[in-house]
């Protein structure tokens, strides 16, 4: 990142705080990648039946499990560079 300080840049994970889900859920299958199975809106731009490649910047192929991967769904990983850092 040109003109930014790397000890500017943070990983910042966000837990929600609503003990309602997002309404997303995935499944592994049998050929090994993990599917949409619901989605919280039919008006949603991802629809179950869908091939999901990364969940908050996690990729598939380091999901540990179908529980893990839908805990992704808890909290927001952001990476983000501080405001501070912005205005030099």
């Amino acid at each position: 990142m040109s003109g930014h300080s790397e000890e500017y840049e943070k990983r910042v994970k966000v837990k929600r705080s609503s003990k309602k889900k997002s309404g997303f859920e995935v499944e592994k299958r049998d050929d090994g990648f993990y599917y949409l199975t619901a989605a919280p809106s039919t008006k949603s731009k991802i629809q179950p039946g869908d091939r999901v490649l990364e969940i908050n910047g996690v990729k598939y192929t380091d999901f540990k499990n179908e529980k893990k991967a839908n805990e992704l769904f808890d909290a927001l990983i952001l990476d983000v560079i501080s405001g501070d850092e912005e205005s030099e």
